[in-house]
């Protein structure tokens, strides 16, 4: 099954909503508005604020970590209680955030967001559901998210990610693709000089070099895809554009999912019996003062059997 929003509500004109499918399905929200959006839990809290002065979250209410990854992230005993106060920090400064919602969940997978105490009888199962809704305010006003389930056409194949032949990369690094939708890179760089991935913003995002690896914790494409996500680390006061490194590995190679290379779904060519180029897509790196562009593409490859019926 897979998650389509209905139209927006006219209480969030000027906002942007979309659902990406990686890990699982993404709630990703920019709102470039003069006004504050808020997304509230089941009980109507609000865990995430996202306005002018880009988004903060209430580090007192669970639901903010439940939302912060697809894997489980643990609730410290301050946020665990559901009246706990509430403990606004900034998260980013630009007013873009994604999040992975229980709500959009459509019950065929598991659902580890469920806070019923550890002793609670198993639960019956319960049918997938069929649509979805998140309540929000809109400077105060109510609205809401919502959308429908629908069933996801699987045909016997698979999306395969490469990259090209004219991508050239600085001596002695090389880069290797690790199948998936979103596909993973993996940089190994046994040169003498540190290599700079760039990231969706043409932001410093990584730095990999003979000694480990720097993730800018600053960077969007951190915060968003990156180990940041499940960190729930806090921005400081950097400023704005400027890098803040943080040490992440002691090896000089590092795997990180690339959402460029991501196929989208509702966009892209129907996967049938035919190979098809499903999308193209495209990075960069630093080496030293000179820019790497990197080229690649997503193709849709039936298995033998069905292409040769066809």
């Amino acid at each position: 099954m897979r998650a389509v929003l209905d139209p927006l509500p006219s209480a969030l004109d000027g906002v942007v909503v979309q659902i990406h499918e990686t890990l699982a399905p993404q709630l990703v929200v920019e709102n470039r508005t003069a006004r504050t959006l808020e997304i509230l839990d089941d009980r109507g809290r609000a865990f995430i604020r996202i306005g002018p002065d880009g988004v903060e979250g209430d580090h007192g209410a669970s639901a903010w970590f439940l939302t912060l990854s697809k894997a489980q992230v643990p609730i410290p005993a301050s946020a665990q209680e559901p009246d706990a106060p509430a403990r606004w920090r900034t998260v980013s400064h630009d007013p873009t955030w994604g999040w992975f919602d229980p709500r959009v969940h459509s019950g065929v997978v598991d659902d580890h967001h469920a806070a019923a105490p550890a002793a609670a009888p198993a639960a019956a199962p319960r049918a997938p559901r069929t649509h979805f809704e998140i309540p929000v305010r809109m400077d105060g006003q109510p609205a809401r998210l919502s959308g429908r389930f629908i069933a996801k056409q699987v045909l016997p194949g698979r999306y395969e990610a490469r990259l090209a032949a004219e991508s050239r990369l600085p001596d002695g690094v090389s880069l290797t693709v690790v199948q998936g939708n979103p596909p993973a890179l993996m940089l190994r760089n046994t040169g003498a000089q540190a290599v700079t991935v760039l990231g969706l913003d043409d932001e410093p995002y990584l730095r990999i070099g003979p000694d480990g690896v720097d993730a800018n914790v600053v960077s969007n494409t951190w915060r968003q895809y990156g180990r940041g996500r499940v960190d729930a680390g806090v921005v400081s006061g950097a400023a704005a554009g400027e890098p803040q490194w943080q040490r992440v590995s002691s090896q000089p190679l590092y795997t990180w999912l690339e959402p460029r290379a991501e196929v989208d779904l509702a966009r892209a060519p129907p996967a049938g019996t035919r190979r098809v180029t499903a999308s193209r897509w495209h990075l960069a790196l630093r080496h030293g003062d000179r820019r790497y562009p990197v080229q690649g593409r997503t193709d849709w490859i039936p298995d033998a059997a069905v292409a040769h019926a066809h």
